[in-house]
């Protein structure tokens, strides 16, 4: 059993969900990059990337910037994505999640690992798991909203890859070994993550806020995510789903109902097939 929490486990994920989208189709442009781009960069620039110093706190201009910046769902488009959307699109959801571990991870780096016995080793992984899990509540309020961007980030990406025609006609040379091993993974993370949001309701450290926006934000995300995973991933949602429903308020049990009914669907196509 991990013992990390799951608002942690939930962040940790999305990584992998970054950076194992891509995207093709038509063009269609993006609103507000140059805006969303100028505010990630100014929070960038004052995030130790060592993890040795102490982010921005949650009310920070910079930080409210930031998050304003990233509930404004224009910025990702409604249409259907070039390969340059694709690419910008990429980058802008890379920047949001190197924010996002900057909080996750801070001061981390501050860990002396260096004594090599298995007693010191156990030992900064203690520290090392309950600083992780202190960050994971302390900065919530950065964390939580930036794991409901990216995942919004990596639903539209993915969407734009799951078509099955274009996916039935990929040539045997681009399914090599790495691009198989990365698929495997991201959805690996996404059924993860949201298991870890079910989860994270009956957590008390984390708001209810934060608890219900995360699990809103894996109902609406659902439909992009669940044809990606495979029939076992899918039940593991469902199982944590149906776990969390019999304890939880009737607005929960409606999101709940909605991931079910998503995860429920036995087909298997595109990128589903793809690797298996």
């Amino acid at each position: 059993m991990s013992r990390f929490s799951p608002l942690l486990t939930l962040s940790l994920c999305l990584t992998l969900l970054v950076a194992g989208t891509s995207a093709v189709h038509a063009a269609t442009p993006l609103k507000g990059v140059p805006a969303f781009n100028q505010t990630a960069d100014a929070l960038l620039a004052v995030i130790d990337p060592h993890y040795r110093g102490t982010p921005p706190p949650p009310n920070d201009p910079r930080v409210r910037a930031f998050l304003a910046k990233t509930h404004d769902k224009a910025i990702l488009g409604d249409g259907d994505l070039s390969d340059a959307d694709g690419t910008e699109l990429s980058a802008l959801c890379q920047k949001a999640s190197d924010i996002q571990t900057g909080y996750v991870n801070a001061t981390v780096g501050l860990l002396d690992g260096s004594n090599g016995s298995q007693t010191a080793a156990r030992e900064t992984h203690r520290r090392l798991v309950d600083l992780l899990n202190h960050n994971a509540m302390v900065y919530q309020d950065v964390i939580v909203p930036l794991t409901i961007f990216d995942l919004r980030c990596a639903a539209r990406l993915l969407a734009a890859s799951n078509d099955e025609a274009a996916l039935d006609r990929l040539p045997a040379e681009e399914k090599t070994p790495d691009a198989m091993i990365s698929l495997t993974e991201t959805r690996r993370a996404f059924q993860v993550l949201a298991v870890s949001a079910i989860g994270m309701l009956g957590q008390k450290g984390v708001s209810l806020e934060n608890r219900e926006s995360a699990l809103a934000a894996v109902a609406e995300t659902s439909a992009s995510f669940a044809p990606t995973l495979t029939l076992p991933e899918r039940k593991a949602v469902v199982v944590a789903a149906t776990t969390a429903r019999t304890s939880a308020t009737t607005a929960q049990v409606a999101k709940l109902d909605q991931v079910i009914a998503t995860f429920s669907d036995t087909r298997c196509r595109g990128l589903c097939r793809l690797g298996e």
